[in-house]
């Protein structure tokens, strides 16, 4: 479950543009290490995929929200669907 907070998080770091969408992107970041958290929508199987497993291996927190790939997209400021966003780290 995600909390206030963390929504706030993700929110100004939109705002300020510090998030990658898409996995993707988001494995490439990983490897450099440039990822604090990500956030997952309901939509998202993160399970089964070999990106859960890498986050997890990586000591990112997921956060599994119970928004709609509709209303992350809409936290994000994005006017596409997003199902996995991920905020940058601050110490680049």
């Amino acid at each position: 479950m995600i909390f206030a907070d963390e929504l706030k998080n993700l929110q100004r770091a939109s705002k300020e543009q510090n998030i990658i969408i898409g996995s993707k992107y988001i494995k490439k970041s990983l490897l450099a290490k440039e990822i604090d958290s990500v956030f997952v929508s309901k939509n998202f199987y993160h399970q089964k995929t070999s990106l859960a497993n890498l986050l997890i291996s990586a000591g990112v927190k997921i956060n599994a929200t119970e928004m709609t790939n509709f209303e992350l997209a809409n936290h994000c400021r994005k006017t596409f669907p997003v199902s996995i966003v991920a905020v940058k780290s601050q110490k680049q």
